[in-house]
């Protein structure tokens, strides 16, 4: 009789052990889960970063602010709105989502109801940006959230509001000279990239098209990697590199054949 008892105890054992194991592999999936989503979110909490929300009745465009506690909505009627908005409003749209904002008062809480239901919501942010985006537009007061109507969005006036409602604070601190090179042989691709960079708050010093035809598109830059450079490398996904000569600007941004189609300028 006395020998079943080393025998439960053994099992107990096993069984507690089992349960440590299935416990530290759960932990370790959800810390790898977690830092994988940390990986693939755009927003970091610190730079500016625009989300457009686009749904039936148009679009609402959100710039995020974080070093100013400040939040800028643009909204779009049905009618007016375009079918690249970061190509035809010279915005860098950060994020894409399925989803209304239907004023300044109902930001916080439509971020909230999309976090909730994120498993159903079409967008390319994840979750943790989702969260992050709900946090920060519940601290900022409503005497710090622009909301502009569509009527701003119309022709001439859409440059004006833009520059003035999406200037991107940190890349204006920065003073960054920029020269653009169009070296694609077709016209406006230099300016189409100085409208989006100059709406950004860039410091555009010249824009020229070069005699020689360039194969491919790069950047180049001048001391060190700035948040200006970072920036726009991001959104025109192009090659960075080093020159150890100063040039007439600090940074240079060479268009080539490779991207005359693009969809990003």
């Amino acid at each position: 009789m006395r020998s079943g008892r080393p025998v439960r105890t053994h099992n107990l054992r096993l069984l507690v052990f089992f349960g440590i194991l299935v416990l530290i592999l759960v932990v370790s999936s959800l810390v790898l889960k977690f830092i994988s989503l940390a990986g693939e979110s755009r927003f970091d909490g610190e730079h500016f970063f625009v989300v457009s929300f686009l749904h039936p009745k148009g679009a609402d465009i959100v710039g995020f602010d974080p070093k100013n506690k400040k939040i800028t909505i643009l909204h779009a009627a049905g009618n007016s709105v375009p079918s690249n908005l970061q190509q035809s409003l010279a915005i860098p749209i950060d994020g894409k989502v399925n989803g209304e904002i239907v004023s300044a008062a109902d930001l916080s809480s439509a971020l909230f109801d999309m976090l909730l239901g994120y498993s159903v919501i079409k967008t390319n942010l994840t979750i943790l940006d989702i969260g992050r985006l709900a946090f920060f537009a519940k601290t900022v007061s409503q005497s710090n959230i622009i909301d502009e109507p569509s009527s701003l969005i119309n022709g001439v006036t859409a440059d004006s509001a833009v520059s003035d409602l999406f200037i991107d604070s940190a890349i204006q601190k920065e003073k960054v000279t920029v020269e653009i090179v169009n070296a694609t042989g077709h016209s406006g691709l230099g300016q189409r990239l100085e409208r989006l960079l100059s709406n950004m708050g860039g410091n555009i010093i010249a824009v020229t098209t070069s005699p020689k035809i360039m194969k491919t598109s790069s950047m180049t830059y001048f001391g060190d990697k700035t948040y200006t450079l970072l920036r726009i490398s991001s959104i025109v996904t192009m090659p960075l590199v080093y020159t150890e000569k100063p040039q007439l600007a600090d940074i240079t941004i060479f268009i080539g054949e490779d991207i005359v189609n693009t969809e990003r300028f």
